[in-house]
């Protein structure tokens, strides 16, 4: 699928849940790689606890091929990683129901308004973080993914 999407110009966009080894051929497909802290230290060896070691995992995944790299880190918000760029996107603050769909509903609106070319990256990590903290106010998985128009609001 990674290679047709290739092949095609599509934006490919991985979240390695559960975290297992990525062959490196799926890694060099791969333009946006989104772990959350528990995968990307299984992934790199490297324990996410400050901004230092999520710039080293950053470094791994970008230094394997992937052009984008976001890391969830539930309340603390969503490092980014991009070739000369990086930073931190603060969460919502919200009192927390049920985690179930938070990682779901987040790349589901991630890349709902992504987009590689215009490089509106900090705008849809913003988007998806408002859409999470929405989703974790709620019991369940399905019922509790917000629309898009909730989201805005």
């Amino acid at each position: 699928a990674f290679k047709v999407a290739r092949a095609a110009g599509v934006t490919t966009v991985l979240n390695p849940a559960p975290a297992k080894e990525i062959p490196q051929e799926l890694l060099e497909l791969i333009d946006v790689i989104v772990p959350n802290e528990f995968e990307a230290e299984i992934l790199s060896g490297v324990p996410v606890t400050d901004e230092k070691s999520m710039a080293q995992n950053a470094d791994y995944f970008l230094s394997l091929g992937a052009k984008v790299v976001i890391i969830t880190l539930s309340e603390q918000g969503t490092y980014y990683a991009v070739e000369n760029d990086s930073g931190l996107v603060p969460a919502q603050k919200v009192k927390a129901i049920d985690t179930t769909a938070a990682g779901d509903t987040f790349i589901g609106a991630f890349v709902s308004r992504f987009n590689m070319k215009e490089r509106n990256l900090v705008e849809a990590i913003d988007f998806a973080n408002k859409a999470a903290s929405l989703t974790v106010q709620k019991s369940g998985a399905q019922a509790s993914i917000p629309l898009a128009e909730e989201v805005q609001l």
